[in-house]
């Protein structure tokens, strides 16, 4: 039996690394999204230690709804179970680039790209139950704001405000579906990394003049956590028992604690203490359920409409393979 303390007392990183030698996840299966650097790769090689078989989902920042959908389709082909899937990819301040669907960047990679693939893959992890979704989450929810009328964050910059927009979506959204997947044996978490140092906020990837990416970076280098440390509320998320963890249907996550300040919500705890606590959201928009529903109605609406656009486009060609959401 795992120490249920290293969910409920924030225990040390090392408490991690107890949990991964004790957990046996032979025939279990995990799809990883991102899993090829960052925090994404160290979730994946802790899952691969325990035996699980893992399955790296990745690609280009500006390919969209189609590809998952391709994806998907290549994966229900090898007719696996799945128990385990791993929002995690995510992007960071692109040159104010937008996906092929009309997307900003941000916003189309980690929040619409996971909302889509998380309902493609309904089915399989409902037939493969007690599964699970862990939603990599941010901090930064706490200074984003829902914009309900452009959701897809059209004529967006692609700077911190929008990442921070795009982070409290993906907590909306987790918690929404933890609610409506509530005792269907699917379960739902989520897990931020505080302030690691990855090549996430690498200035090569963007313009050196977007100074708070810069300012990132440089603090990042100095305090933040090791890629394998990130990664802990996360990996936790996906080990632990159902009965060990808290799920996100009241937008809860695991990771660094939130400090209270002047300003009207909290900020990441940027000394990454307590880097497994388990905590409420800030921002009033993850903590009202009523938001989250519209928010999680409206995006797979988005989708949908989308996904037909794509599928009238590909209309007498080969290769249209688009599939409509799950709800």
């Amino acid at each position: 039996m795992v120490d249920t303390a290293v969910a409920n007392d924030s225990r040390k990183y090392t408490d991690i690394q107890s949990l991964i030698t004790k957990v046996n996840m032979d025939g279990k299966v995990a799809i990883v999204t991102g899993g090829n650097t960052g925090l994404g790769f160290e979730i994946c090689k802790s899952l691969a230690s325990c035996g699980a078989h893992v399955i790296l989902a990745t690609r280009n920042d500006k390919r969209g709804l189609e590809s998952i959908s391709n994806f998907v389709t290549a994966f229900n082909k090898k007719k696996l179970p799945l128990h385990i899937l791993a929002n995690n990819a995510a992007v960071w301040m692109v040159e104010d680039q937008m996906t092929e669907d009309g997307f900003e960047a941000q916003i189309g990679t980690h929040y619409f790209g996971h909302a889509y693939l998380t309902s493609l893959l309904l089915p399989a992890l409902k037939k493969s139950t007690p599964s699970r979704v862990v939603w990599t989450t941010s901090a930064a929810e706490t200074s984003g704001d829902v914009d309900w009328n452009n959701l897809a964050g059209v004529g967006y910059k692609s700077d911190f405000m929008t990442y921070c927009t795009n982070k409290l979506y993906g907590l909306m959204f987790a918690r929404e579906l933890a609610t409506r997947l509530m005792d269907t044996g699917v379960n739902v978490y989520a897990g931020q990394p505080g302030m690691a140092s990855t090549d996430f906020f690498n200035p090569k990837k963007f313009d050196i003049l977007k100074i708070s990416a810069v300012a990132q970076y440089l603090a990042q280098k100095v305090i933040g956590l090791t890629p394998a440390q990130g990664a802990a509320p996360v990996i936790m998320c996906c080990l632990m028992a159902p009965d060990e963890l808290i799920d996100t249907s009241e937008g809860t996550s695991y990771g660094p604690k939130y400090y209270k300040t002047w300003l009207p919500r909290g900020l990441p705890n940027i000394t990454n203490v307590d880097i497994l606590a388990h905590q409420k959201p800030e921002n009033d928009a993850a903590n009202d359920p009523e938001a989250c529903s519209r928010l999680y109605d409206q995006t797979l609406h988005i989708i949908r409409k989308r996904v037909g656009e794509i599928e009238a486009e590909q209309k007498g060609h080969k290769g249209g393979v688009s599939k409509k959401p799950e709800e």
